[in-house]
């Protein structure tokens, strides 16, 4: 296995990953590793997606990487399913669930 200078499987596919500092997941995670639990540091495992779409063949290797790289776990979900989640149920159901309530007594 080298001295771990040569590219991964997922970078001679061509793909490079970075974990983005500014992201508010990454500002979440600071907060949770600092937390301990009887002396001991609590571990963390994020699930999500990413903002590119990985065609099918290529998910295992790239799966592999970012959890070996960052412990994640990706979900790769279709652009279109994306889609219809965001614009339909989030938008259409959620937020106005959530933004939108009429008191039930009044004040």
């Amino acid at each position: 296995a080298g001295g771990g200078t040569s590219p991964s499987a997922a970078a001679n596919l061509g793909w490079i990953f970075e974990w983005d500092e500014d992201a508010l997941v990454g500002q979440i995670k600071l907060g949770v590793l600092e937390q301990q639990d009887g002396g001991r540091q609590l571990g963390v495992l994020f699930v999500g997606q990413l903002n590119v779409d990985i065609p099918e063949n290529e998910q295992d290797v790239v799966s592999e990487e970012i959890y070996r790289r960052f412990g994640c776990i990706p979900v790769f979900i279709p652009s279109e399913t994306k889609d219809l989640f965001y614009k339909g149920f989030c938008k259409s159901i959620l937020w106005p669930t959530m933004h939108y309530l009429v008191p039930l007594t009044p004040k």
